[in-house]
């Protein structure tokens, strides 16, 4: 839980920094003007994702209510997990796709690059969240 907190604080600070990095005192450089804008198009197409957050929010309070009053629940966490997934990948297409176009083919690839490499690191996650259910154990708790 920790060195999440930690990874979802650095990646915060590095977008932020990111954000503001063209309105810094001196001199910058066209790559901030870049990172900038990548930072915009990130956050607000990633506000696609807080409705399947806030439904998988829902889901994982009602199961561990019912798991509580000893109740038979159904394991529906990896569809949350794939269904974020997804959404995360249209979004991030969509801005490599307007990188792409509007700030370089390069920069363009390398985030779509980026972005299929921590595909290939998450894939895992959801079908350990799958059988976890399966023994009836909250993963998020």
């Amino acid at each position: 839980m920790t060195l999440h907190l930690v990874r979802m604080g650095g990646i915060t600070t590095l977008s932020v920094l990111c954000l503001f990095y063209p309105f810094l005192p001196e001199k910058y450089d066209e790559l901030a003007a870049a990172l900038s804008t990548m930072a915009q198009l990130f956050g607000a197409a990633g506000l696609l994702l807080v409705p399947i957050g806030v439904l998988w929010l829902v889901y994982e309070v009602r199961k561990r209510a019912q798991r509580n009053r000893n109740l038979p629940n159904t394991g529906r966490g990896y569809y949350f997990a794939m269904a974020s997934l997804i959404a995360a990948s249209i979004v991030a297409i969509a801005v490599s796709l307007v990188i792409f176009l509007g700030i370089g083919i390069s920069f363009g690839v390398l985030t779509l690059a980026l972005w299929f490499y921590a595909v290939y690191r998450l894939i895992p996650r959801p079908k350990l969240l799958k059988k976890a259910e399966d023994e009836n154990i909250n993963p998020t708790g």
